[in-house]
């Protein structure tokens, strides 16, 4: 069941550069994220006049490409829970067309591959880890009171 969702954000995947000086445009790639930009120009037109130390490089939005992104949080459903036990949570980075297609209070069923990340435990959160690279979100409850009519086994999610 879907206990939280982000808002769609934009992720950057390839990010375009130009050179104020020399006109000369860099496109670098990202992996993750977050990434450090390019501020020096790489040609030997602007390095040879001195500009070594000066900022010449700017991103430009135009040439860049990005794609949507957004974070939900899964969490066990009531009825899966033990007695005294509490509910384990995951959180989901869901990419492209898949963003938007489920709201909180959603059962839904994910495929894809598993692959924990860095966690930080604090006081006021439990432990969770992340699923990065999503499929398919299929969705099998529009709310909490239809979980009865929802199919158990598609719903179940393994920790």
């Amino acid at each position: 069941m879907i206990t939280r969702a982000s808002d769609v954000k934009p992720h950057c995947e390839v990010c375009a550069y130009s050179c104020d000086r020399c006109g000369f445009e860099i496109f670098q790639q990202t992996a993750g994220k977050s990434f450090t930009p390019i501020r020096k120009c790489p040609t030997e037109q602007c390095s040879t006049q001195g500009a070594s130390n000066e900022e010449t490089v700017y991103p430009q939005t135009r040439g860049s490409k990005f794609t949507k992104f957004q974070e939900i949080k899964l969490q066990e459903l009531p009825n899966q829970v033990p007695i005294g036990h509490i509910p384990r949570c995951m959180n989901v980075q869901v990419t492209g067309e898949l963003t938007r297609t489920t709201s909180p209070g959603d059962t839904v069923t994910i495929s894809g591959v598993f692959l924990p990340t860095k966690f930080e435990v604090r006081l006021d959160e439990e432990r969770s880890d992340e699923i990065t690279t999503q499929s398919i979100v299929a969705q099998t409850a529009r709310s909490c009171n239809s979980i009865q009519d929802a199919p158990t086994s598609i719903a179940t999610l393994y920790f």
